[in-house]
């Protein structure tokens, strides 16, 4: 059975529009400060998680007293509050799982959210991360994405090369090819139907959508 998990993190938060796009999930994690996030959304939080030494303290007792699952992990830990949040969406089953406020603050901080979602442990879902910027889908095998043709797509390989790489759908097709680590080659394609498909046979892909947040239609791993 698919579980949808909303997962907020403590980076800038989506605009309400953009929020009104993401429809409706079964469970709602928030790591730190992405507790402000969602109660500023009007989103219940099913589970709040981190060290809370940024989230305000109003929003903290708003989610305690609400009745979510509260996890506080020690300050010196390992784990960033976002990989925690992850932890927190895979134990509870998550097939699908859609990040918000991701993006802004340290680059470091966006980089290692990215790494985060392309973790091997996350396989078995359907991970994007949505801002009012950026669109951002994890490939693990294959994902459909639809936007407007002339929509910017970039394809970018994380933690290695990425082989096998077939698209449909794109002004600047890949037929089987290999994007090596640190390959900048799929930067700036753009879609040439309203349907683009992504295939690879090894690796993990990145997929930014520009100012254009496409939808994914079947399941993306």
């Amino acid at each position: 059975m698919s579980r949808s998990v909303l997962v907020f993190c403590g980076g800038d938060a989506p605009s309400r529009s953009t929020m009104a796009k993401l429809g409706t999930h079964d469970l709602v994690v928030a790591a730190d400060s992405g507790i402000d996030h969602a109660l500023a959304a009007e989103i219940s939080v099913d589970i709040a998680v981190g060290d809370f030494d940024s989230v305000s303290q109003a929003g903290l007792n708003k989610v305690t007293n609400g009745g979510a699952k509260i996890v506080k992990h020690r300050p010196d830990k390992d784990e960033t509050d976002f990989e925690l949040a992850l932890d927190q969406a895979i134990e509870a089953g998550a097939t699908s799982i859609t990040v918000v406020g991701s993006e802004g603050g340290r680059l470091d901080h966006q980089y290692a959210n990215l790494l985060a979602m392309a973790h091997s442990r996350l396989s078995g879902c359907t991970v994007r991360s949505v801002t009012d910027q950026h669109n951002v889908t994890v490939i693990h095998n294959s994902v459909t994405l639809e936007a407007e043709p002339g929509s910017l797509l970039s394809l970018l390989p994380v933690g290695g090369a990425v082989t096998g790489v077939v698209t449909e759908g794109l002004s600047y097709p890949l037929e089987g090819e290999t994007l090596p680590a640190a390959s900048c080659r799929g930067i700036s394609n753009t879609f040439s139907d309203p349907v683009a498909t992504i295939t690879i046979t090894s690796g993990v892909l990145l997929a930014f959508a520009v100012n254009e947040a496409p939808e994914i239609t079947e399941t993306g791993r």
